[in-house]
């Protein structure tokens, strides 16, 4: 079984053309997709894959470089975003 471990399916171009990507994907072997958040502002589009399509997870995270603007994000703030 193949699992993408990693993947950022919210980011353009791959997000323009979701149902190609992922149906080529699934024809290849890939069963399962972790498509990663970097942004607080973009984890509604993760939320949004993840609804659409049973064979993607996601995660809520910020990336490195873009720590500095999100200082005050709490555990309780991430499960408000998941309900």
């Amino acid at each position: 079984m193949i699992i993408d471990s990693h993947c950022h399916l919210d980011f353009e171009p791959i997000s323009n053309e979701i149902d190609k990507v992922i149906s080529r994907a699934i024809l290849e072997g890939v069963k399962f997709f972790l498509t990663i958040s970097v942004k607080d502002e973009n984890f509604k589009n993760i939320l949004k894959l993840i609804d659409k399509y049973k064979e993607v997870c996601g995660t809520y995270g910020i990336h490195p470089h873009e720590a500095k603007n999100y200082l005050n994000i709490s555990c309780s703030y991430i499960l408000e975003k998941i309900k």
